[in-house]
């Protein structure tokens, strides 16, 4: 069984249910985090999933509402449970968009009121950096790990295979109908709709759009995610819009969603 419990659901405007992106998976053998936006550590404890036992970050893009709860997990790594520093701490691998390394580089190495974690905490020791772009693969143990650029600002969609389970992520991406063959058959498809068609802005996909691509992707089950506060009320609307043309099961994501594969 795989787990997914979605640990932040929507944009960087916060609602009743939802806040910035997240999204933790556990396979049993590995514990994944898709992005890291603001709230994810808190809504960790909440759940009492340890931060300390997350094997692999992968973040799509480097826009606040999925990345900024990066440094504090960076941080929280040296330090035992019981708040000591430790030798040896555990190993993060953390997969990205090119661009990845020369962030950490301006965001920690080369900023003088945040480099302490280079030069004090040393994060380099446990952390491993692997950048992706176009059709690139990354192994991990028991996971695959596909990549595909997005049409989002140096943004990726990601497909991870594990075990015999299928699950693609779009992160934030405009209307793009090449998702439906990175996600074809996908056990869980999980794709944003940030907007209603009529309030569309950005590079974003609205409730039409979507349909298009479960039309042509025909996943098993759809998790519509990163939903601004237009949405709030019209959830149901979007189930009905987004299945008109395809049927599948459908969850609507808010904050602390568990779905078992």
């Amino acid at each position: 069984m795989i787990r997914v419990l979605i640990l932040g659901s929507g944009s960087i405007v916060p609602t009743r249910k939802r806040f910035a992106t997240s999204i933790y998976i556990d396979s049993g053998s590995h514990k994944i985090l898709l992005d890291c936006g603001p709230g994810t550590i808190d809504k960790m404890r909440t759940t009492n999933i340890n931060p300390w036992s997350i094997d692999s970050l992968l973040v799509t893009h480097f826009h606040i509402d999925h990345i900024s709860d990066l440094l504090p997990l960076l941080k929280l790594r040296a330090y035992s449970e019981k708040g000591e520093i430790v030798a040896e701490p555990p190993s993060l691998r953390i997969y990205g968009p090119k661009g990845l390394i020369e962030f950490l580089k301006y965001t920690i190495d080369q900023n003088i009121f945040l480099r302490y974690l280079k030069d004090k905490i040393g994060y380099h020791r446990y952390v491993e950096i692997y950048e992706m772009g176009q059709d690139d693969v990354k192994e991990n143990g028991r996971i695959k790990i596909y990549s595909k650029r997005a049409r989002h600002e140096l943004g990726l969609n990601y497909r991870l295979e594990i075990d015999d389970k299928i699950i693609v992520f779009s992160g934030d991406t405009a209307f793009d109908t090449s998702i439906a063959n990175f996600a074809k058959d996908a056990d869980l498809l999980i794709h944003e709709c940030s907007y209603p068609k009529t309030l569309l802005v950005g590079e974003h996909t609205s409730e039409e759009d979507l349909a298009q691509v479960i039309m042509l992707a025909r996943p098993k089950r759809l998790l519509i995610t990163h939903l601004y506060p237009a949405w709030t009320g019209l959830e149901g609307e979007l189930v009905r819009k987004s299945s008109e043309i395809y049927k599948c099961r459908i969850y609507i994501a808010h904050d602390l969603l568990d779905i078992s594969l």
